[in-house]
């Protein structure tokens, strides 16, 4: 029996969707669904989002998921949307290039329009 299990998704590239039905059915609980907002494994990957702000930074920042620093990754390390733009401005690693400069600029003025919904569970 598997009703003694539970799991935590970070940064999946599995579907949430999908995977919750398949999880419920087994009797294993979904504990939490965590991924930054601009991960490409989940968004694309796992086709979790139709989001254009997620899908289009995924894209802005998939070099940092293959090849940045830690930190400064979408996918490496889970931490609040908050905690990754300080990393992505004072953390280590090769910062924002010229595109990336331009989507936080942009990005940056929707968030203050437009309430931003928590991509995690409590």
């Amino acid at each position: 029996m598997l009703d003694k299990h539970s799991v935590a998704f970070h940064g999946n590239a599995n579907n949430n969707l999908r995977s919750k039905l398949l999880l419920n059915r087994a009797g294993i609980k979904v504990l939490a669904i965590r991924a930054n907002d601009y991960d490409v494994v989940p968004n694309y990957f796992g086709v979790n989002t139709l989001n254009p702000r997620k899908l289009i930074g995924s894209v802005v920042y998939a070099n940092h998921a293959s090849s940045g620093s830690v930190a400064q990754s979408p996918h490496t390390l889970m931490q609040t949307q908050e905690q990754w733009k300080k990393n992505m401005d004072e953390g280590p690693g090769k910062g924002r290039n010229i595109i990336q400069k331009g989507f936080n600029k942009v990005d940056t003025n929707l968030e203050k329009i437009v309430k931003s919904v928590a991509n995690y569970l409590p």
